[in-house]
């Protein structure tokens, strides 16, 4: 058996391009989220996404250096091996990929549960619903109200007219249900779906991206595995030192 034969990384390029995938997805994690400001998962996937980019960049960097050391094992016919376990495969390290992994988990299921509720309150909000019966049903369940803090960001322009027209009539404001006549409803409620409308679009896109995160930690962790035993059972043929 030559020298480089004995070094064992047998799954270091593998494990490396799941890292550039975690890494990836992380970003893509962060990006989407900040268009909502986390609001979709109530700013755990923010908390995750900044976690495992720090947790990935670091291991991303130790695998490279794992892979450099191998090649210039390949450049000597001198060096006799000694090469350890990958950083990622020690025992610690593994266990907090599976933590990390819990909290994707606790983050897709949250944000699977933001998705359905949005789809539902869209599909109550018929073009016969009025804001009396919006209002009914949020003091049954959580309704609209949940969606406060969307609503609030304004990426939908509120309807000016139905402002005008309340104001000018009543000098109330507009939010006050008694100045509302049904042309001012309808408006409203236009505007409440096409409001709501985006943010599940947005918020269904980041639900596929933590899965996919999801997966690849899970990945990563089962690779890791394979890693250590394949390695340690070099090491008690007596191939490697570890």
């Amino acid at each position: 058996m030559s020298k480089l034969d004995r070094v064992p990384l047998p799954r270091a390029n593998k494990i490396l391009r799941l890292l550039y995938a975690s890494l990836t997805l992380s970003v893509t994690t962060l990006a989407i989220s900040a268009i909502y400001r986390g609001y979709s998962s109530f700013g755990l996937s923010r908390f995750v996404s900044g976690v495992t980019f720090v947790f990935t960049l670091a291991f991303t960097v130790l695998t490279h250096r794992a892979l450099s050391k191998k090649s210039d094992v390949a450049d000597s016919t001198d060096v006799v091996t000694t090469e350890k376990l990958l950083a990622i495969s020690r025992i610690p390290h593994i266990i907090l990929t599976f933590i990390l992994s819990l909290m994707w988990l606790a983050t897709g299921l949250l944000e699977a549960f933001v998705v359905g509720y949005t789809f539902r309150t869209l599909s109550e909000l018929k073009p016969t619903t009025t804001v009396q019966e919006v209002f009914i049903a949020a003091h049954q369940r959580p309704g609209l109200s949940i969606f406060v803090p969307v609503l609030a960001l304004m990426y939908v322009p509120f309807p000016a007219e139905m402002v005008a027209n309340v104001q000018s009539r009543t000098g109330l404001p507009a939010d006050t249900l008694a100045s509302m006549d049904p042309r001012d409803e309808a408006m409203l409620m236009e505007w409440l779906r096409n409001s709501l409308k985006p943010f599940a679009a947005v918020t269904a896109v980041e639900t596929v991206v933590v899965l996919a995160q999801l997966g690849v930690l899970l990945a990563i962790g089962i690779m890791a595995i394979m890693e250590r035993r394949e390695v340690r059972r070099a090491a008690k043929l007596g191939a490697i030192s570890i």
